[in-house]
């Protein structure tokens, strides 16, 4: 009996967090920015095979084996993030400005005399490989659906009490069941908010059993959304050159994440179309996500050509193996008018639910997130003292990003909806005299989303941030940059612009317009140096 009992409870813990993470979490954190030192940055990132910058650690560490003296580094960063919204014409425009840390590095260069091995040196390098810095907004009056409909969040809290009650969970019992309804793990906390406060009502379809949403007009909707956080890259380097003809490298990269979203979406409309009767419906969520990570990349520079200045690169790096806590809590408020039994008058409901107070603290779950391999293949070459050319390739597929339990159960999460990435690194500097240098790089992203990708939320999810973006098929980068390099010290400015456009949705319905985003982003990065 003791064992039977042990069992249950494992299987209840289980199930209370099935799926309560997506592929949106999984994909904001498998990305990396463009980010490192200025001159990095300022040739696109494609120093797979010029090698000998700092950076190049964390994309290909075999780049520190052609350093053939110590280096250290920091870069300053200015990042402005602009999120411009288009919903059937009503237009918003938000704005997030930031200034840290994006790089700080040491590289220690040692000559090995009378042998094959030229080099043998170690690096660390602090970078900022992620900023979650954004916030996103929408507003007005939802479209209709195709046969007249209203559509409404909901729509979407009876899909989830409607899927559960097929699988013989119904939200009207959770009351009864004992303990606090929102940490029972039989139900969706979204279908418990729109029950309880009168949003979604029973009724009988063919007499069985089903819910609807509560009759009213096309709401006007608001949404606001803050992202906050970001990953810091902490990568320790190995590497070595072998007769200037190969180059060996291994980085063993550590990863602490912290990732934070505040979230409002309010609906207002009116009961049987009169507007004496006005109801609304306020959705508040607060949700962070935080834990650490580690991962390895192996890398490889060849000189196919003895004297000659062309070379090729290849970097393998395994999954980063994440260990994450989400915290979340949501507060619900709502004015709601129903006709009681006789159908004689209405009655105004008014409902104000708070989780955190309901749980005293947070709803929390811990789970395991492991992205994508990830494989890079670069090109360099010199052009006497004056010109040098980079270009990379790399490949992510995102589908086969795994989600798991703490206990190392497969949490079922659906990564159909991801594709495999493609990203394409041009980079090149011209020395006009040997102490300046001007810089240029491009970058092109592939999509990571299927056209039909939506946020999947289980029957029994915590969830209640239910938006999601589908970004574009393809991200444009452009960067430029200046150096200054004497014989000791060095200077690099660089600038970055980005834009991509995404499709946005408060929450899944195939029938809602999407929101249109564009999203543009521009930095200034400064890197002060030191090379003896």
């Amino acid at each position: 009996m003791k064992k039977l009992s042990i069992l249950l409870f494992a299987l209840i813990i289980g199930y209370s967090y099935a799926n309560s993470q997506t592929i949106y979490d999984g994909e904001l954190f498998s990305n990396r920015e463009l980010s490192g030192t200025a001159r990095y940055v300022g040739m696109g990132g494609a120093l797979g095979a010029l090698g000998a910058d700092i950076s190049t650690m964390s994309t290909n560490p075999a780049g520190i084996g052609l350093y053939r003296s110590n280096d250290v580094a920091m870069t300053l960063g200015y990042t402005n993030n602009e999120v411009k919204s288009n919903f059937m014409g009503e237009k918003n425009s938000f704005k997030v400005d930031r200034i840290g840390l994006k790089n700080m590095g040491i590289v220690f260069s040692t000559p090995m005399y009378g042998s094959s091995l030229k080099y043998l040196n170690f690096g660390f390098n602090y970078h900022r490989s992620n900023d979650f810095y954004r916030s996103i907004g929408m507003s007005g009056t939802f479209n209709t659906s195709a046969d007249g409909g209203v559509i409404s969040i909901a729509n979407a809290m009876a899909v989830q009490a409607n899927n559960s009650l097929l699988n013989g969970n119904d939200v009207a019992n959770a009351s009864g069941e004992g303990g606090n309804i929102y940490a029972n793990p039989r139900y969706g906390w979204m279908s418990l908010l729109g029950f309880n406060s009168y949003l979604i009502n029973p009724g009988l379809v063919d007499g069985e059993k089903r819910y609807f949403p509560h009759p009213m007009t096309s709401p006007n909707a608001l949404f606001h959304s803050d992202e906050r956080g970001g990953i810091n890259q902490y990568d320790f380097n190995i590497s070595m050159n072998l007769s200037d003809r190969v180059f060996l490298g291994l980085t063993i990269g550590a990863y602490d994440l912290n990732y934070r979203t505040l979230t409002y979406y309010d609906e207002a409309f009116m009961f049987e179309n009169n507007p004496k009767y006005k109801e609304m419906a306020l959705l508040e969520t607060s949700s962070e996500i935080d834990g650490s990570g580690y991962d390895f990349k192996l890398g490889v520079i060849v000189r196919p050509i003895e004297n000659s200045p062309f070379r090729i690169g290849f970097a393998v790096h395994t999954p980063t193996f994440y260990n994450l806590t989400h915290y979340t809590n949501v507060r619900f408020s709502s004015d709601i008018y129903q006709r009681d039994a006789e159908n004689q008058s209405l009655n105004l409901l008014q409902t104000d639910i708070d989780t955190y107070n309901e749980l005293s603290g947070d709803n929390i779950s811990d789970f395991k997130l492991r992205t994508p391999w990830k494989f890079n293949f670069s090109l360099g070459h010199n052009v006497g003292d004056f010109l040098a050319l980079g270009a990379e390739y790399e490949y992510q597929d995102y589908s086969s990003m795994k989600f798991k339990y703490d206990g190392g159960g497969s949490m079922g999460v659906n990564t159909d909806m991801l594709k495999g990435v493609h990203t394409l690194k041009l980079g090149l500097e011209y020395r006009i005299v040997p102490e300046f240098a001007f810089r240029a790089g491009y970058n092109m992203q592939s999509g990571v989303f299927k056209e039909d990708a939506y946020k999947e939320i289980s029957n029994n999810s915590v969830l209640t941030d239910v938006q999601y973006v589908n970004k574009s098929n393809v991200k444009n980068t452009f960067t430029f940059g200046v150096g200054y390099a004497g014989k000791v010290f060095y200077s690099d400015l660089a600038f970055v612009f980005d834009s991509y456009k995404s499709d946005f949705r408060p929450f899944d319905d195939p029938e809602l317009n999407f929101t249109k985003l564009t999203s543009n982003k521009s930095q200034v990065l400064l890197t002060l140096g030191m090379r003896l």
